[in-house]
């Protein structure tokens, strides 16, 4: 087991719960468990992982940034966002002349 936050087990959903510690978002984590058939003698039991993801969620509303249009929550869509978390870039060419000199806009196009 990698993961440091807290696990818990509902045994009558069969469902477990993983919350993460503080510094752990970003990664991937695993949980070893282990199950048991105590009805029968000698009693069975078999040893399973969970790989759990834990995603990164920039503004602390609980949508991580992965699903969440607006990462940052300030107000603007991350498609349309002039400020984003992660700036995109397109390639600029500058094509000049031996002797002249040339200039090309690196935001435009960004």
């Amino acid at each position: 087991t990698t993961a440091g936050g807290t696990i818990s087990f509902d045994p009558l959903t069969g469902e477990m719960s993983y919350t993460p510690l503080a510094g752990e978002e970003g990664t991937t984590v695993t949980v070893e468990y282990q199950v048991c058939n105590t009805a029968v003698s000698p009693q069975v039991c078999a040893t399973s992982i969970v790989t759990i993801t834990v995603q990164v969620d920039t503004d602390g509303d609980g949508d991580p940034d992965v699903t969440d249009p607006d990462d940052d929550n300030d107000g603007n869509p991350d498609g349309t966002d002039p400020n984003p978390l992660d700036p995109v870039t397109d390639v600029d060419v500058l094509t000049v002349v031996e002797g002249t000199t040339g200039t090309v806009n690196v935001l435009s196009n960004d």
